[in-house]
Order: structure tokens, then C-alpha cells, then sequence
């Protein structure tokens, strides 16, 4: 028998959270309005985006869509210093697994409905939402993230495996 919905994007947050607050616990709070390029959001946008796309899976499991002409989006600016940033990420991620836990897999497997308007943006079971919206968007981040912190000379966290920063275990450097 296939595992319930929830109890597959709760092994998958429990891949990804961890490394996603290393990273985020790295940024240094004096380089926060540091961007790479004029193009790029400033660190502190950036982090406070990732502190808060848990969020907006809250959102998902609560209602059926959610119309960005009638309300803006959830929290995605900057949210402060690191420690308020992390205070925010782990809020979310809390709320999530919440959320997740009284889920049932009729409810994940419903469609939501991101819209502007009239216009429909897309339409998907809730399951396949939080996890490309959620969970792999948390991860796009996380690596914008690990070339900021690279780019400031900052070391970088572990993620799937060993960073220049982070040799394996055993490792010599010489």
C-alpha cells in the first residue's frame, strides 16, 4: 500500500528543512542588503521569501484558490535580521506539518487553483502544489542562497552532501 499523502511531504520536509535552516542560519546579518546584481533581490528579500513559501502552503491546504488580484501574496519581503528570519521559517514549517498532519489524502488530492483574476495561472491536486510550489521551490532558493553566501565569502553550509567549505568526513585538507 502507497503511503498517505501527507506522511510523503513530511519525509520530504524532513529532507529539506534542515538543510534550507543551515543555510539560512549562515547569512550574515551584516551583508542583508547585498544583491549579486541589479537584477537580483537583495539578501534580505530573498531570505525572507524562503522564511515564508512554507507559508503559502498553509494557504493551499486551507482554501480552494487563491486570486493575486484580490490579495497580494503572503509575506514575501524582507523579515529582518537572521534570528528573525529563522524564528519565521521555523513558525512555517510548523504550521505546515500541522496542516499536513490532519490532511487526508482526499483533501491533497482536491485541485487548487492559483488565478490573477479571470485568469487561471494553474490547476492541481494539492499534493502536487505543496510539493512543486513548497518544497522544490523551497529548494531553487536554497541554492540562489548558497551562491549569495559564496559569492560573499561566506562558507556554505552542507545540503545533499560535502561544499568546499564542508569536507567529508575523513577528508584531509593539505
Amino acid at each position: 500500500m502507497t503511503a498517505p499523502w501527507s506522511q510523503i511531504i513530511l519525509g520530504e520536509l524532513d529532507d529539506e528543512v534542515p538543510p534550507t535552516r543551515n543555510m539560512l542560519a549562515a547569512i550574515p546579518d551584516e551583508h542583508l542588503s547585498w544583491q549579486p546584481h541589479e537584477k537580483s533581490w537583495p539578501l534580505s528579500h530573498l531570505a525572507g521569501h524562503m522564511a515564508n513559501v512554507l507559508k503559502w502552503q498553509v494557504f493551499v491546504l486551507q482554501f480552494p484558490e487563491f486570486d493575486l488580484a484580490s490579495a497580494p501574496p503572503p509575506d514575501t519581503e524582507s523579515v529582518g535580521d537572521s534570528a528573525a528570519t529563522l524564528a519565521i521559517f521555523d513558525d512555517n514549517v510548523a504550521a505546515l506539518r500541522e496542516a499536513l498532519d490532519a490532511a487526508t489524502d482526499a483533501q491533497l488530492e482536491e485541485t487548487w487553483t492559483l488565478r490573477h483574476g479571470e485568469n487561471v495561472l494553474f490547476s492541481r491536486a494539492r499534493q502536487a502544489v505543496i510539493r512543486s510550489t513548497g518544497v522544490r521551490h523551497l529548494i531553487h532558493h536554497r541554492g540562489q542562497l548558497s551562491l549569495y553566501l559564496r559569492q560573499l565569502n561566506v562558507s556554505v553550509p552542507s545540503t545533499y552532501g560535502p561544499t568546499a567549505d564542508t569536507p567529508p568526513p575523513g577528508h584531509l585538507r593539505g
